[in-house]
């Protein structure tokens, strides 16, 4: 598992190749209000979206705020991201989210 990396997911390799460019990042939001509520979502800015989500610029996780980062993943490109984040937003995402919450020593 890396550092600051709770959900144990292995991020892909920042090859200098790739070091122009933005790295798109699949994030996992909890909220701070609602307990075991979930955001998951991608950004190529992930300081940017998550103050957008702080600050009810984001409809639909508004009434959820605050939120704070619980996870995220870099991808290369927002074919890769997207990919994983219709995996995580889905059935067995979501328990892998839930999962990973409750081994970082949260209730579930």
């Amino acid at each position: 598992r890396q550092a600051g990396n709770p959900i144990g997911i292995t991020k892909p390799l920042n090859c200098g190749f790739f070091n122009d460019q933005k790295m798109i990042k699949v994030y996992v939001l909890v909220s701070e209000k609602i307990s075991l509520r979930f955001y998951v979502g991608m950004t190529d800015n992930l300081e940017r979206r998550l103050l957008e989500h702080n600050t009810s610029k984001v409809k639909s996780t508004a009434y959820y705020s605050p939120w704070k980062l619980f996870y995220y993943e870099e991808f290369t490109n927002r074919t890769e991201g997207r990919i994983r984040e219709k995996y995580l937003k889905g059935g067995s995402g979501k328990e892998l989210i839930k999962r990973k919450w409750s081994e970082t020593n949260h209730e579930v």
